[in-house]
């Protein structure tokens, strides 16, 4: 008889193991569930104040000291167009450099 209790009484112990193991099992695999659910929340709400956000276009100046130099007032970059010296500026300029970078290459 001693021998049986024995044999039940481990056998409980074993279902206590197996229920605290199961347990444990599903209050990890919740807590993963949280953490995505918290990531892909965070993620949807980066990429909806990420579209709220606009791009433009600020002219300044650089004087003699090295400093900047705001000129006009910022301009949304969809609507910003450049005076045409400045093209023909910035034309020449890239001319120059692509010039100067293919002499020095060879």
């Amino acid at each position: 008889m001693k021998g049986l209790a024995r044999a039940v009484g481990q056998g409980d112990i074993r279902d206590d193991w197996a229920e605290y193991r199961a347990w444990r099992r599903e209050r990890f695999a919740l807590a993963l569930l949280a953490v995505v659910v918290v990531l892909l929340g965070w993620n949807l709400w980066l990429w909806l104040d990420y579209c709220k956000m606009q791009a433009f276009v600020q002219v300044v100046q650089v004087d003699d000291k090295g400093k900047l130099l705001q000129v006009g007032i910022p301009q949304d970059l969809l609507a910003y167009t450049l005076p045409d010296g400045v093209w023909i500026d910035m034309l020449g300029e890239w001319v120059r450099r692509s010039a100067g970078a293919g002499q020095t290459a060879c």
